[in-house]
């Protein structure tokens, strides 16, 4: 089992169970295996966390704005951190957007970013890549990169 798979089965439904709880800012560093294979995940706020795994790089629901008060949003900072591509939120690979609720995904952030950051790739369900294309000022450069999962209800 590697570093992904890892996260994925164990510890991400720890952090979408706790959506919308108060959560305290942290780095938490995880050892898959005794093969030297590691983990580590920064949580953002609210679900968002970025997983890093060597040179690769997930960002989960990470790009969101202030919705409900009950919901932590990420800091502008942060949000500015990753616009610019600056460490830890360097070289990200692949974006990830559970669903369009304003808690997980503001669109014209998303598409900013996406913009912005030439190389990711983004995955979420439909709604996703429809609301990417209202809201972003140039659709076409960005549209390549939006890759659609089936959504559940």
């Amino acid at each position: 089992m590697n570093a992904f798979q890892f996260f994925f089965s164990l510890l991400l439904p720890i952090f979408l169970g706790n959506c919308g709880q108060p959560v305290e800012r942290q780095q938490t560093k995880i050892v898959a295996s005794a093969a030297d294979t590691s983990l580590a995940v920064t949580y953002i706020a609210n679900a968002g966390v970025l997983i890093s795994s060597g040179p690769d790089k997930v960002l989960i629901d990470a790009l969101h704005r202030p919705y409900l008060k009950e919901y932590l949003s990420t800091p502008d900072t942060m949000i500015a951190q990753m616009m610019a591509g600056r460490p830890p939120f360097d070289g990200i690979d692949v974006m990830i957007v559970s669903h369009i609720h304003g808690d997980h995904f503001h669109s014209a952030t998303v598409a900013e970013y996406l913009a912005r950051q030439t190389d990711v790739r983004l995955v979420g369900p439909p709604e996703v890549k429809d609301s990417l294309r209202k809201a972003s000022a140039d659709f076409g450069a960005i549209e390549s990169r939006i890759h659609t999962a089936p959504s559940y209800t």
